[in-house]
């Protein structure tokens, strides 16, 4: 079944926000599905108002009913995105104020019509596109709106298959762009769509890249640490890229809203936010310092922590994990290197997921970081809370263990699930050393306190209540 729209979906569109006064999500009240209405009562490429019946009489013959709201959301899909608003009858057909024709309370089951709703689009679309379908109750009445709401897509262009014997083939509806109808695109158009989903893949894998170069290159300067982790998160549906005054205060209050960074999970230090430095197409934040020469004046450094918040919603973060005068051979403790890949994978991830919302897939890149020419030898010690005689000793030297994964951003709605992402990330990282596995971090993104060091149960415990991360005590 299609999943992606079952977390609460924050995909964003400026013009629908605009007639919205608000975010298209499962946030969204009956005042705002009748301003929508109100704004667009003749439709528009963006929005598509449907009558309840379109959810109830069609139903009765299966296969078209089916088939409707396949073409429904793939039409959607395979243009810009947009809203339908089942409830609502065609403004051309009653009179002014008679639009609204909400389902009644016990007419139909939303939660029946909802699972239908994916199971049908699921089984005549190819490949099936991420929406999210829920009902907007009006508590007054107990009557009803449900609301479906589709992303443009990475992954177009969407077939849907019609019925019968297979013979019929496949159509591929879409939105005409600056209409309110649909159209079927040909066989040209088909083979555009297909090319930008190919492009749109090269693109995310060679923008995974720079954020990851240019991350690296910003952590190698004469003050900074010389062993680092670092994590660049990178989405396949980008925002715009300039950086604005509106987007610089969206990156503000976003980092006011989350814990500072970095927020360790284990060691319970209390993140001391960054130095913002504005640079093209994102907010540098580093640890500030006093001058040399005692003024007061504030100087950013790269020593204690490095993030980049990038206006499109990548974003890269990296921790130390050696001192600032650690020379090679550097000893890396696997537990550290597990809590600051949890730190930085959470943090990223959540930058992408509240920029460009749940839809589409990230790429997530995590490897440790080694700055300068000079020879270099990493050693891994300590492994899930055990002392000296469980040390597991596997030099690398020259080949920095490195991991990528790829994400669905739905799965990344809260910080167990951004565990989970680091869980694969940073077992990969250990294993480079010849560790088999995370100690105390578990596959479903959950926490093991007697996998710890003693000395770190309390803060980790109090730091998974905070964030409602499960225990796990197996």
């Amino acid at each position: 079944m299609c999943q992606r729209g079952r977390s609460v979906a924050m995909w964003r569109h400026r013009e629908m926000e605009n007639a919205l006064g608000g975010p298209i999500d499962r946030t969204m009240t009956v005042e705002h599905v009748r301003k929508i209405v109100d704004e667009f009562s003749d439709e528009s490429e963006f929005v598509d108002l449907k009558r309840k019946g379109a959810m109830l009489g069609e139903r009765e013959s299966r296969d078209r009913w089916r088939i409707e709201r396949g073409k429904d959301v793939a039409a959607l899909a395979n243009a810009r995105g947009g809203v339908m608003i089942f409830g609502v009858r065609d403004a051309k057909a009653v009179d002014p104020g008679e639009q609204l024709e909400p389902f009644t309370a016990g007419e139909v089951d939303p939660t029946d019509v909802i699972e239908d709703t994916f199971k049908a689009v699921r089984e005549v679309t190819s490949p099936a596109p991420g929406f999210d379908i829920f009902p907007v109750h009006d508590h007054d009445d107990g009557t009803f709106y449900l609301i479906c709401v589709v992303p443009p897509s990475a992954a177009a262009p969407h077939a849907v298959r019609q019925p019968g014997d297979g013979r019929n083939g496949l159509i591929y509806p879409s939105r005409a762009a600056g209409e309110s109808h649909t159209i079927y695109l040909h066989e040209f158009q088909v083979a555009e769509l297909y090319e930008r989903r190919a492009r749109v893949g090269d693109d995310r894998r060679k923008r995974a890249e720079t954020v990851w170069a240019d991350g690296i290159d910003a952590l190698d300067t004469p003050r900074a640490p010389r062993v680092w982790l670092a994590v660049a998160s990178v989405p396949d549906l980008a925002r715009d890229d300039v950086l604005t005054s509106e987007t610089r205060r969206e990156i503000e209050e976003w980092e006011d809203s989350v814990d500072a960074f970095p927020t360790l999970i284990q060691k319970g230090f209390s993140g001391v936010g960054g130095y913002p430095v504005p640079a093209p197409g994102r907010m540098c934040l580093t640890q500030a310092v006093n001058d040399d020469e005692r003024t007061g004046t504030l100087i950013s450094t790269v020593s204690g922590f490095y993030c980049e918040i990038h206006v499109d919603g990548s974003a890269f973060a990296a921790l130390p994990l050696s001192e600032l005068d650690g020379t090679s051979p550097f000893t890396v403790a696997a537990d550290d290197l597990v809590d600051t890949a949890a730190t930085a994978t959470a943090h990223a991830v959540a930058w992408t997921g509240a920029r460009t919302g749940l839809w589409g897939a990230i790429t997530v890149t995590a490897g440790i970081v080694v700055n300068g020419t000079d020879d270099t030898l990493l050693k891994i010690d300590g492994y899930g809370g055990f002392d000296s005689r469980r040390i597991i000793h596997r030099p690398v030297e020259r080949r920095w263990p490195r991991a990528v994964t790829a994400v669905d951003l739905a799965d990344t709605s809260s910080m167990q699930k951004r565990l989970a992402v680091a869980f694969r990330l940073a077992t990969s990282l250990v294993q480079a050393f010849g560790v088999p596995g995370l100690g105390w971090l578990t596959e479903e993104g959950a926490l093991r306190p007697y996998r710890m060091n003693n000395d770190r149960v309390r803060m980790a415990r109090e730091w998974a209540n905070r964030h409602h991360v499960r225990l796990d005590n197996t």
